[in-house]
């Protein structure tokens, strides 16, 4: 998970992993261009030492795609986005806490980390329920 959504530019910051190859696509570019992009450690991207043009594909290239990934990181990465998502989501956090004392006989449990929220419902109709009662 990435751009932010846990208050980390990359969710495996907070867990000190480094890997060799970490790809990434969807929200690369917020949405506007289709792009993904595959980043590669030192170690990982040796081979292209020896073969620059190994990576090459016949959709490769998309150069408007670049820019809005660039300028989608560069906004991602400002201190006060990271900044609004531990606002935004503490506020979650709080608000879904009170919600779940209420209803503590259905509403079993909160797995958060940033703005990516998993919520556990102990209910014979599991999270219909709460869906169809949001709906209405």
């Amino acid at each position: 998970t990435g751009l932010m959504r846990t208050g980390e530019l990359w969710c495996i910051t907070k867990h000190g992993i480094e890997p060799d190859i970490l790809v990434t696509g969807k929200g690369l570019s917020g949405g506007m261009y289709p792009i993904t992009a595959a980043l590669l450690s030192d170690r990982a991207a040796k081979w292209l030492d020896e073969d620059g043009f190994g990576h090459i594909s016949t959709f490769g290239g998309a150069e408007l795609g670049c820019v809005a990934a660039l300028k989608t990181l560069e906004i991602s990465t400002r201190p006060e986005v990271r900044s609004m998502v531990h606002y935004i989501a503490d506020i979650f956090d709080h608000g879904l806490q009170r919600i779940q004392a209420d209803h503590p006989d259905w509403f079993v449990g909160i797995r958060q980390n940033g703005v990516v929220i998993g919520l556990e419902f102990d209910h014979p109709e599991g999270a219909k329920f709460v869906m169809r009662e949001l709906y209405e």
